[in-house]
């Protein structure tokens, strides 16, 4: 904005020494005008290349910003990934011990099925030891009423 003393300086180095004249009061008027339209001009030039410079630095800002952020989308998939395949590697493992499990299930099944007929052949050959005894005793009286006859 142009201060007035300034004004006056102008009328000064003109020559001029009072305001008296309409003519010159007009044009220091337009004058006037002229400046402050450019000043305001100029001022609005330069907010708007401030403005533009703090936009493209937002801009870069939010590029910057964006490129971690799809970075560290990245790594996340990559953990993602990873953790999936582990995911898949664990349920094999369980198939496979789930498998493993009917197998010892069944060999223990089997294993007290078998000891259970080992039980019963134990009693059979208990009761059949116990049979032969038993002839053993009556073949040696019959030997010992043989020899006695």
């Amino acid at each position: 904005m142009v201060h007035p003393s300034n004004f006056k300086m102008a009328i000064s180095i003109f020559g001029f020494g009072s305001l008296g004249s309409f003519g010159f009061t007009s044009f220091l008027l337009t004058l006037k005008w002229k400046f402050q339209w450019v000043s305001s001009e100029f001022d609005l030039d330069f907010w708007l290349k401030n403005k533009i410079k703090e936009l493209k630095n937002q801009i870069i800002y939010k590029d910057i910003s964006l490129a971690k952020t799809e970075s560290k989308i990245i790594i996340k998939l990559k953990e993602i990934q990873v953790l999936q395949s582990k995911i898949k590697e664990l349920k094999m493992k369980y198939l496979l011990v789930q498998k493993d499990l009917l197998i010892i299930d069944f060999l223990r099944r089997k294993l007290a099925q078998t000891r259970q007929n080992v039980e019963l052949k134990n009693i059979d050959l208990d009761l059949k030891e116990e049979e032969l005894s038993e002839k053993k005793h009556e073949l040696m009286q019959i030997r010992n009423n043989l020899a006695l006859i």
